[in-house]
């Protein structure tokens, strides 16, 4: 500055003893030496102590135009006094493809002079020379672009107390515009400079590009700071500006963002050496990734260094409200979050990664999530909350023009929610102590998460299940989702005995696969299922094994495995075992289950059954259903009457009727069969016809129990039975026998009451000492109780009573059946049909 201020006054001196025009000739060329840049020189007047230019052009390109020139000064002590300037105009290129930063074309040589001169150490003990008042009326830019032309212009005003300048800078059409204001004290004791900058960048504006951003579509952002420097005499690390800023959103609609973005940040700042801190952040945002969405900001940010490798780390409470997300692999609606982290973020090479850690716990609320396309759904309002110091973090990172990706790891507090598998079509209730959900999100590949929780409780309501110290591990990446389960306890199936079980699952696509195994919590239940579904077609099946159960008097009875069975089973031996495929689709179930029963006695209900056999087939476990024609062999049922050799066959429809075919059966040596009948499991009582043939006379009367009576001769007819809840009844049997035969009485056995009775009496006991019957007909009714009564009419002649005298009768005999064949069954075999099938069943 000191050498062009002596070249102007060098000029002055020589208009006063030379003609202008050789001033005029001679000034560019001495210019155009010391400054090495192309020089035009128009000057208008010189005097002793003032001169004015009209003109100043440097550069070929008219690079900096100066006009309107006003010098004042004193060439006694070489000073100049002051600058007026009317006009200044800047012409400056900015083209990112030849190199960084903005050129002024010839002048390029020139700025770096001066900035090597600026930069180079003076002697701290000279007195500096006072600055000139100088007033800059007019100042223009003209910025070339890539993105088009922008305008600058503005005004300065200096002088030896204070720099004041005012600056406008804006884009073709007022798409983008900055205005600034300076107020820098220059004396040693005057305030720290101050300024006011303002920013408002359209939507429309071509300088997104510029700054590394995409072209928004609509709305605009508006800021200001209010700028000021901080008092002298601080620390090596001290600032060099600070900033009151704010920061606004009207409408900004920016590639990526599902709805316009509005709201508002803003905080303070200060700048250093090589950092850049940003303190007491405010903001409300809404809109942005949903319409719904809004979110609240605050906290402190940090970064250094801003060259080379950048850091940023600070402390940020978020909170999130109402937003609906689509990720991946996951759906959520009515997201709310309440985040306190730390953020540590990288900047180098191109790549930039941020880590967030909760410091304090935090919580994530919504009304719905589903995960896999609706495969797992968490159907109501939830909140979790996440543990913090540091258990929760997520790691973001990506490249320039590369999406994001993210790892994180949550540690999930106590915490219960609902979740419904679409697979299982019914709501889960689950309670647990803590989870820990990690994962990674990237946009080219499904989301992959890993779930693992421990001693959880979990309910199915519409079931009444409840499962205890539950432990699940979840695993989902682009091969599938994989799942392991445990469970303590399994309590609730109806009143059934509690189980543990373990399971595993593996989905692909729509295609699933699952093992699992069920054992009593305290009972010798061992239940295992494999299977594979099509979650698209709703179909599947599952191959089912139950253990053998193997069941007896004194020790394992059915209600030990499932209570409700002790009012209807009682005094249960023998084995139960089932084992076979189910298969489901949208029509319902199916199976070929094979359900074994191997030497079950007992007694079922008021009916007593030994030694029961069969395999039999269901082909729809629920409603229950078997194939027709199935058999069951029972060695004795006591249906009213004692059978025995028994072979029903029946079938069972929609888990309600029974569908009991003719069956065959044996009575003292007779044939008995069965008419066919349909009973109903909700009915109050079950009706049976029994047709009777054959049978002995002689067995009949040992079978009830009548000491004395015996004789020779077969008699049919038909038995009702029916059979209640509480017991079984016959309420008219009616029996005939088919020929004439012989009845004998031992008197030597009657009761005593009989053998003492009157003359009648005793004349009826002689008769039926050798009665040769031609008629015999038998009525027998049975109550709930077992009580028989058994009405007898017989009519005939006994040859030595009263020589043959045809005579008739009519008795009555009570007796009980429910000791009715107790003896000669150790005799009987399981028909070869069902012992084969059984041996399959149980190799």
């Amino acid at each position: 500055m000191l050498r062009l201020t002596l070249l102007l006054i060098i000029a002055a001196t020589l208009a006063t003893f030379f003609r202008l025009e050789l001033v005029n000739r001679a000034g560019p060329w001495l210019l155009a030496r010391e400054l090495d840049v192309p020089v035009e020189l128009g000057v208008a007047r010189f005097d002793w102590n003032q001169s004015h230019i009209d003109r100043l052009i440097l550069g070929s390109q008219r690079d900096i135009v100066v006009e309107d020139v006003t010098l004042t000064y004193d060439p006694l002590s070489a000073r100049l006094q002051s600058v007026e300037i009317g006009r200044v105009a800047l012409l400056a290129r900015y083209d990112p493809g030849k190199g960084p930063g903005i050129s002024l074309g010839d002048l390029d040589p020139l700025v770096e002079r001066l900035r090597a001169m600026a930069s180079a150490p003076g002697d701290p003990d000279a007195a500096s020379a006072p600055l000139p008042d100088m007033l800059v009326k007019s100042f223009e830019i003209g910025l070339a672009s890539p993105a088009g032309f922008i305008n600058g212009s503005g005004q300065a005003n200096v002088n030896a107390q204070a720099v004041i300048a005012q600056f406008t800078l804006r884009e073709q059409q007022d798409y983008a515009r900055v205005d600034i204001s300076l107020a820098a004290p220059l004396t040693k004791d005057g305030k720290p400079p101050l300024g006011d900058v303002t920013l408002n960048m359209d939507a429309h504006s071509a300088l997104w590009p510029l700054l590394g951003l995409a072209q928004p579509t609509a709305g605009n952002i508006k800021a200001s700071a209010h700028l000021r420097m901080p008092e002298p005499g601080g620390a090596v690390d001290a600032p060099i500006a600070l900033a009151d800023w704010q920061a606004e959103a009207v409408n900004f609609t920016y590639p990526g963002l599902t709805a316009p973005l509005n709201g508002t940040l803003g905080g303070t700042a200060a700048y250093g050496a090589d950092w850049l801190s940003l303190e007491k952040l405010a903001g409300d945002i809404k809109g942005g990734i949903s319409a719904a969405f809004t979110a609240k900001v605050s906290g402190n940010l940090r970064a250094s260094p801003l060259t080379g490798t950048q850091a940023l780390a600070g402390d940020l409470d978020l909170k999130l409200n109402g937003g609906d997300f689509t990720f991946p692999g996951v759906n959520v609606t009515g997201l709310t979050l309440a985040l306190p982290v730390s953020v540590s973020a990288e900047r180098a090479g191109g790549a930039t990664t941020v880590d967030i850690a909760l410091t304090k716990p935090g919580t994530l609320g919504f009304q719905k999530l589903a995960v896999g396309d609706g495969s797992v759904t968490l159907p109501k309002a939830t909140n979790l909350t996440f543990k913090g110091d540091g258990a929760s973090t997520i790691h973001l990172a990506w490249r320039d023009a590369a999406p994001i990706a993210a790892d994180f790891s949550l540690a999930i507090a106590k915490s219960s929610f609902t979740v419904e598998p679409k697979a299982a079509g019914e709501r889960l209730l689950v309670a647990m102590p803590e989870a820990k959900l990690t994962g990674r999100y990237a946009a080219d590949a499904p989301l992959a998460y890993t779930f693992d929780v421990k001693n959880a409780q979990v309910a199915v309501p519409a079931r009444a299940l409840t499962l205890g110290k539950v432990a699940v591990s979840l695993a989902s990446d682009a091969n599938g989702l994989r799942a392991k389960l445990s469970t303590g306890a399994l309590a609730g199936l109806g009143a059934f005995t509690p189980v543990k079980g373990t399971a595993e699952a593996t989905l692909v696509g729509d295609k699933a696969s699952f093992k699992a195994r069920f054992q009593g919590d305290d009972q010798p239940l061992d239940l295992s299922l494999t299977g594979k579904a099509d979650l698209a077609k709703q179909s599947g099946a599952v191959d089912l094994k139950l253990a053998p159960l193997d069941f007896a008097i004194g020790g394992l009875q059915p209600y030990n495995l499932f209570p409700p069975l002790r009012d209807y089973l009682d005094d249960i031996s023998g084995r139960v075992e089932l084992e076979g495929p189910v298969r489901f689709d949208s029509g319902g179930f199916t199976s070929d289950l094979k359900l074994g029963l191997t030497q079950i006695s007992g007694k079922v209900g008021p009916v007593q059954l030994t030694n029961v056999n069969s395999v039999i087939n269901i082909d729809r476990p629920w409603p229950l259903s078997t194939k027709p024609d199935q058999v069951l062999a029972v060695e004795l049922a006591d249906i009213g009457l004692p059978l025995t050799n028994v072979l029903f066959r029946f079938k069972v429809s929609d888990g309600k009727t029974l569908d009991l075919k003719e069956s065959r059966l044996e009575m003292t040596g007779g044939k008995v069969t069965l008419d066919p009948a349909i009973l109903s499991f909700d009915a109050p009582a079950q009706n049976l016809m029994l047709r009777v043939e054959g049978i002995s006379v002689a067995k009949l009367f040992d079978t009830l129990g009548i000491a004395g009576l015996s004789g020779e001769g077969d008699v049919s007819g038909a038995v009702p039975v029916t059979i209640f809840p509480g017991g079984i009844a016959i309420p008219n049997a009616k029996l005939a026998a088919t020929a004439p035969g012989v009845l004998r009485y031992d008197r030597a056995q009657a009761p005593l009451a009989l053998q003492s009775a009157g003359e009648s009496v005793a004349m009826a006991l002689e008769a039926l000492a050798d009665f040769h019957y031609e008629k015999l007909m038998l009525d027998l009714t049975r109550n709930l109780t077992g009580d028989v009564n058994l009405g007898l009419h017989i009519s005939g002649r006994n040859p030595s009573f009263y020589d043959g005298y045809p005579v008739e009768f009519n008795l009555s005999v009570e007796g009980r059946l429910d000791q009715a064949l107790k003896e000669g069954l150790a005799g009987y075999q399981v028909p070869d049909m069902i012992q084969q099938q059984l041996e399959k069943l149980s190799p």
